[in-house]
């Protein structure tokens, strides 16, 4: 899947912070095609998922019903994996939230 301009941003500022590079586009299990956006395996398993689209009602992917179904199946599968999961979206990237989030994540 192609990159999103929000992974973009979240991308440069993981860098520019200077925390360990994550793995983009992770497969979380074998048998289903699902992808986690951020994934750092050490010294934690903590897996960053970037939620687009949230203000486009029944037409978003992560707001529509079937998308918000398949994502509880996503995310409850990683956290079973033994993943800390957190979702963030455009407002957390600007705001500052999300890289506070990650940067707990890792060094708890």
């Amino acid at each position: 899947m192609a990159e999103s301009y929000l992974e973009r941003i979240f991308a440069a500022l993981i860098k520019a912070e200077g925390l360990p590079e994550p793995i983009r586009e992770f497969k979380l299990c074998d048998d289903r095609r699902w992808r986690g956006d951020f994934v750092w395996l050490k010294p934690r398993r903590v897996l960053v998922e970037i939620e687009g689209g949230i203000w486009l009602g029944a037409k978003g992917r992560h707001t529509n019903g079937k998308g918000f179904l398949e994502d509880c199946h996503k995310y409850n599968e990683a956290a079973l994996r033994g993943f800390l999961v957190i979702r963030v979206c455009k407002e957390h990237i600007n705001d500052g939230s999300a890289l506070e989030w990650l940067k707990r994540a890792l060094n708890d």
